[in-house]
């Protein structure tokens, strides 16, 4: 069984949400966009390439990984150490995570609340420079390279 996944970040996984985000989502607001075997969830393909473990540190969701991607598939996983023999290592990296320890959450009264009706006016309002303000705006899926392996 080999494997190629694109790991990046690193660190044990604690039980706060942003210690395992990609899980986080998966497996709670974004649950009804996943592909899920047991202990191991992915996004749809043509939507974004990350995938994410319940826990790294468990063979058990690697091997519900292995099931769900089949052979010879890319996928990036946040928050892992390291990865189970058979498996390549295609890339890595290190981030940071902004955390809000210091600001004070306040009502701005001068701020609008914007909806779905504010949509036609805030893409009509700046076009990009090479744009020709005629054409539907930009698509806002993630980019992808050459192989189809999203793109950091």
């Amino acid at each position: 069984m080999v494997q190629q996944i694109d790991v990046r970040g690193g660190g044990a996984l604690g039980t706060r949400p942003l210690d395992n985000p990609v899980w986080a989502a998966l497996d709670g607001p974004h649950a009804e966009l996943a592909e899920r075997v047991g202990r191991a969830a992915r996004y749809p393909a043509d939507v974004y390439a990350f995938a994410a473990l319940a826990d790294p540190a468990d063979p058990a969701a690697w091997d519900d990984l292995h099931t769900l991607l089949g052979p010879a598939t890319t996928v990036r996983i946040k928050g892992v150490d390291g990865v189970p023999e058979g498996w390549d290592v295609v890339g890595g990296g290190q981030g940071v995570q902004l955390t809000d320890t210091g600001l004070r959450a306040e009502p701005a009264p001068e701020a609008v609340r914007l909806g779905s009706d504010d949509v036609p006016e805030i893409l009509n309002s700046s076009p990009a420079p090479d744009r020709d303000p005629s054409c539907p705006a930009p698509s806002t899926s993630a980019p992808t390279s050459a192989s189809g392996t999203a793109a950091a």
